[in-house]
């Protein structure tokens, strides 16, 4: 068997098992929590507002 198309079939398994892994894996179980003083608070409401911006599906 020619390595081409050994490397060629590794290649294709390897891109269908990431492209499995992205599209199976829940993002609604993911959670930053900043606790800390109040001194943080403001730029953490910018950095959420910001994000949320960028990122419109997520709550």
């Amino acid at each position: 068997m020619d390595s081409k198309y050994v490397i060629g079939i590794i290649v294709i398994l390897i891109m269908a098992l990431g492209a499995y892994e992205v599209y199976t894996h829940e993002t609604s179980d993911k959670k930053i929590t900043i606790a800390d003083s109040t001194s943080v608070q403001s730029v953490a409401e910018k950095l959420v507002q910001a994000y949320r911006a960028e990122h419109p599906e997520l709550k």
